[in-house]
């Protein structure tokens, strides 16, 4: 399908699989999780994952930083402004 490797598209399925959940179940969790797919898929495609093992440790590492990154960003964006 595509000429493209069998593994790489089951990432991309996945991905918009998780991003159109997102749009179902609110929460922005999907979202990343879809995103961090993706780049997985991305890094395949690349030729800098080539194992299994190594395309799920990086799915969920990124995975972890996307949603920390996302719960910071939260964190920071709802904390009141401090005045002087």
């Amino acid at each position: 399908m595509f000429g493209l490797p069998q593994h790489i598209i089951v990432w991309v399925v996945v991905a918009v699989v998780m991003i159109l959940l997102e749009v179902v179940i609110p929460g922005a969790v999907l979202g990343f999780l879809g995103l961090a797919a993706l780049i997985v898929a991305g890094l395949i495609y690349a030729g800098v994952i080539t194992t299994t093992i190594h395309a799920v440790i990086a799915f969920f590492m990124l995975s972890l930083f996307l949603i920390m990154v996302l719960r910071l960003s939260l964190i920071h964006i709802s904390e009141p402004t401090r005045r002087s």
